[in-house]
């Protein structure tokens, strides 16, 4: 008796396709496609810019659920030493936007996209700290309709390609990880931000022939003002591997250092001037040239300095009221 034939299961392929936008991003995405027979239909991907809705209480509940993950672990605690340790103390830095570019659908998207956006938004808690963060915004056409309330119910705003690019400048964070390098050069070529997490910039500068020679001079001259730090590593997820922390490089030092002695030898003018009007013993001429000479030094210095002088005067009048013991 000849046994029944079972019903083969429908074999699974997975590769991954560069699928590319109208507006020329690049995207790599899974494709899943079950190879049946000729009498089912063969399912397809969902396509980019799908308009599917999630609901907004569901996406935020699931994201607090990815920010808990985030700071819990151990790369969130060195990536914080690394801005308050390397960052925050530079004084030629300063940040007053975000841009966000390909973080991918978080909603109906890979997990890696969750991760990243927890991590942008503890990243934007940190730098909000030190800097005034007016604008943030984020461009992605995959992005679905779900992602884009999300991210609106947060103040955030989504512009459509290629707006975002035209938003970088010196006062800019880029974050980009994992973007296509020509999308990655495009957002670099306008002008250099202030702070970036991307993709390794040597490595894809040695890349014999999938870039461009004006992707690649822009990559170049982008490495050359920058000082980076490996981003790292997150054990639940590997969207940091291949990830770094760029930042500009002081490119007035010495400008900067004549600033500081400027400034020490302002306050040292103006104390000797006040402790000599304190002193019974000073001969007229000397306050008179003491005075002028403070009053110039008031006049060329910055507002900081000006505030500090204040404080100082403030100090020393109350000392004098309260006179001694």
């Amino acid at each position: 008796m000849p046994f029944p034939k079972s019903k083969k299961r429908p074999f699974m392929q997975r590769k991954r396709h560069h699928v590319t936008d109208e507006s020329g991003w690049v995207h790599v995405v899974p494709a899943l496609k079950h190879i049946q027979s000729t009498n089912h239909k063969v399912s397809q991907l969902q396509s980019l810019g799908t308009t599917e809705y999630a609901p907004l209480r569901d996406v935020a509940e699931r994201r607090q659920r990815y920010d808990r993950a985030w700071r819990d672990s151990e790369c969130c605690e060195q990536l914080l030493q690394i801005i308050e340790e390397d960052l925050l103390p530079l004084r030629h830095i300063y940040i007053e936007k975000c841009v966000c570019l390909g973080l991918g659908s978080f909603t109906h998207g890979r997990e890696s996209s969750r991760y990243q956006l927890s991590a942008l938004i503890w990243i934007l808690q940190v730098l909000g700290k030190n800097y005034d963060i007016k604008e943030v915004v984020f461009q992605d056409p995959a992005f679905t309709k779900s992602d884009v309330r999300h991210l609106q119910s947060m103040n955030y705003n989504v512009l459509d390609s290629p707006l975002a690019f035209e938003k970088v400048d010196r006062q800019t964070f880029l974050f980009a990880p994992h973007l296509d390098h020509n999308q990655y050069a495009r957002a670099l070529e306008k002008d250099l931000p202030a702070l970036c997490i991307g993709n390794e910039v040597e490595s894809l500068i040695e890349m014999p022939t999938e870039i461009g020679d004006r992707e690649k001079a822009t990559l170049q001259y982008f490495s050359k003002k920058v000082v980076s730090k490996p981003m790292p590593r997150l054990e639940l997820d590997p969207w940091c591997i291949f990830t770094h922390i760029y930042w500009m490089k002081d490119l007035q030092p010495r400008l900067r250092q004549k600033q500081d002695l400027l400034r020490i030898a302002t306050l040292y003018t103006l104390e000797s001037y006040w402790v000599a009007s304190f002193d019974a013993s000073a001969s007229e001429s000397t306050l008179s040239e003491l005075s002028e000479l403070s009053e110039l030094t008031v006049r060329t210095t910055t507002p900081i300095v000006s505030t500090i002088q204040a404080d100082l005067l403030s100090d020393r009048l109350s000392e004098k009221e309260q006179g001694p013991g």
